[in-house]
C-alpha cells in the first residue's frame, strides 16, 4: 500500500512534467525552421557605351561637260565654266613656256567631253570664282599628263599649305623625273646695215652705189678707177665684181 502511494506521487510529479501514466516520455519541440538567407550580392548591370556614328566620308562628285575654251596650261572653260585644274601650275601669261603649255592643254582637251572631278573636303573653288577640279579625257589624266610632258609642275598641295589631294603622289613622282620645258635663247637679231652713202652728183651707174663710176661704155678696169671694195649690185655692167659677192675690186 505504502509503495503505490509512491509511485502514485512520482506519477504526479511526472505528469507536471509531461509524463503520462504507464510510461514517462518527452516531447521535444521540433527544430526550428531553417531559414534561406538570400545572397545580398546583386549583380550590377553594365553600362552600355554608345559608339558615335562616323560622318560618312564626302566622296568625290564627277561630271561632264564640253570643253569650250583654252585660257592656259591650267585654266579651260567647260560649258561655260571656267575650270582651274587641281594640283598642277603653268606659266603665266608672257612668261617662257606660256604659249607652249597652253598649246599642249589645247591638244590635250580642246572640243572634247571631258570628266570633271571635284576633290572631298577641299574648296570647291578658288578665289577667283574657278571651279577646282580634275580633269580627265579619254581616259588620261590632264594635269598628269602636262606634268610628264613637261609643261607644268606639281603645286597647290600639302607641301605649300594647300592640303593634300588624292592624286598628290603621283604629281609629285611625275614632275621629279620629267625636266620642266626650257625657253632658247633668242637669236641675236642681225645686224641692219647702214644705208650707202649718197652718190656724188654727176654721171654715174647705179651699179656701184655709193661712188661715182661712169656707166658702160667705155669698159672700165679695177686699176682704171681710185676705188678699191666698194658695194657693186647687179647688172655690174663692168665686171668688177668677178667672184659675185657684192664686194668689187676687193685687191690690186
Amino acid at each position: 500500500m505504502k509503495r503505490l502511494m509512491v509511485l502514485s506521487v512520482l506519477c504526479a510529479v511526472l505528469a507536471a512534467s509531461g509524463c503520462s501514466g504507464g510510461g514517462a516520455s518527452s516531447d521535444s519541440a521540433p527544430p526550428p525552421e531553417a531559414r534561406e538567407t538570400a545572397s545580398s550580392t546583386t549583380t550590377p548591370t553594365p553600362t552600355q557605351t554608345l559608339t558615335p556614328t562616323p560622318t560618312p566620308t564626302p566622296t568625290a562628285a564627277s561630271t561632264t561637260g564640253a570643253v569650250t575654251e583654252i585660257v592656259d596650261g591650267d585654266t579651260i572653260r567647260v560649258d561655260g565654266d571656267s575650270v582651274r585644274i587641281i594640283g598642277i601650275d603653268t606659266p603665266e601669261n608672257g612668261s617662257c613656256g606660256y604659249a607652249e603649255a597652253t598649246t599642249a592643254m589645247s591638244s590635250l582637251v580642246s572640243g572634247k567631253t571631258v570628266t570633271l572631278t571635284a576633290v572631298a573636303a577641299k574648296d570647291d573653288v578658288d578665289q577667283y570664282g574657278r571651279l577646282l577640279r580634275y580633269v580627265d579625257v579619254d581616259g588620261v589624266d590632264a594635269g598628269l599628263r602636262m606634268i610628264e610632258q613637261g609643261f607644268a609642275i606639281a603645286r597647290y598641295d600639302s607641301r605649300d599649305g594647300y592640303g593634300a589631294h588624292p592624286r598628290e603622289a603621283a604629281y609629285i613622282a611625275a614632275d621629279a623625273a620629267q625636266p620642266q620645258y626650257e625657253c632658247l635663247a633668242p637669236a641675236p637679231a642681225a645686224p641692219v646695215p647702214a644705208a650707202p652713202p649718197a652718190a656724188p652728183a654727176g654721171n654715174c651707174d647705179p651699179s656701184y652705189p655709193g661712188i661715182c663710176i661712169p656707166p658702160y661704155p667705155p669698159d672700165l678696169d679695177c686699176g682704171d678707177v681710185p676705188f678699191r671694195r666698194f658695194v657693186v649690185v647687179a647688172p655690174d655692167p663692168h665686171g668688177f665684181d668677178g667672184d659675185h659677192d657684192g664686194v668689187g675690186c676687193e685687191s690690186g
